[in-house]
C-alpha cells in the first residue's frame, strides 16, 4: 500500500470539470453568483452599520482638550485658595 501523496498545485481554477458533470458545473455556478450576492449584502450591512456609528456619535458625550491661557484674576484666586 502507498502513501498518498496531496497535489494540491494541480486544483487551481475550476477544479470541479475533471469530473465532467453537468449538474456540478449547474451548481458551482449557483454557488458563485451566491457568494457574489453574499459578499454585496456584508458590505451593505458593514456600510449600514458604519452610518448606525456616526448617527448614534451624537448621544453620547464629548471631551476637548486643549491649551488656555490663565488670566490674572484666575491665578490670584487659585494662589488665594491655596494659602
Amino acid at each position: 500500500m502507498e502513501a498518498a501523496q496531496p497535489n494540491d498545485q494541480n486544483l487551481g481554477g475550476a477544479w470541479w470539470t475533471i469530473f465532467q458533470d453537468p449538474q456540478l458545473d449547474a451548481l458551482e455556478l449557483q454557488v458563485n453568483v451566491s457568494n457574489q450576492n453574499l459578499k454585496a449584502a456584508e458590505a451593505q450591512f458593514q456600510q449600514a452599520r458604519a452610518v448606525l456609528r456616526y448617527y448614534r456619535a451624537d448621544y453620547y458625550p464629548t471631551v476637548t482638550a486643549g491649551p488656555r491661557p490663565l488670566g490674572r484674576g484666575y491665578l490670584q484666586t487659585a494662589l488665594l485658595l491655596n494659602s
